[in-house]
């Protein structure tokens, strides 16, 4: 009868480096993203990546550990850029079809994101209470972590008050 259509021989992509790390290009699969969306959830995420031991695709690609892929799978912003995408295609298409009124309105009304959510569990990370903090070690880094988070936060005070 022959082989299964996905017929996985055993002890393939379930342990090893195989299973544990993905290229970029696999991993910009996997989240449905383009090149740049995904740069700016690395970025955003505080994901780089690594360096496996074993390199199974060759020399001259990137990997990332499988868990943070899955941890940018399942964030909220990952749908805001998807949402934001969408849009920009619509007002594309009301340009395309030179329907200026309506491009200017979905230009007024076009989704964005807020960081404060990924700053503050950029925070929570770094910082994990009862978490003991060499002196010198961490606090710049937590100071600089609360400068970022109270000049966003006043910056959309100001957005909202004008």
């Amino acid at each position: 009868m022959g082989k299964p259509k996905h017929y996985r021989p055993p002890g393939k992509k379930k342990e090893g480096n195989a299973a544990r790390y993905v290229t970029r290009s696999q991993a910009i699969k996997i989240l449905q993203v383009s090149l740049s969306d995904f740069r700016k959830l690395c970025i955003h995420k505080g994901v780089f990546p690594r360096e496996p031991k074993k390199k199974v695709k060759g020399n001259h690609h990137t990997y990332y550990h499988l868990k943070d892929v899955m941890y940018i799978l399942h964030d909220p912003l990952l749908e805001k850029f998807r949402e934001i995408r969408a849009y920009q295609r619509k007002i594309k298409k009301a340009k395309a079809k030179t329907n200026d009124e309506l491009a200017k309105l979905l230009l007024s009304r076009a989704p964005s994101y807020r960081l404060d959510m990924v700053i503050r569990d950029r925070i929570e990370m770094d910082f994990q209470p009862g978490g003991c903090i060499e002196p010198g070690e961490g606090y710049d880094k937590y100071c600089a972590c609360c400068c970022t988070y109270i000049k966003y936060c006043t910056l959309l005070c100001e957005i909202v008050v004008f």
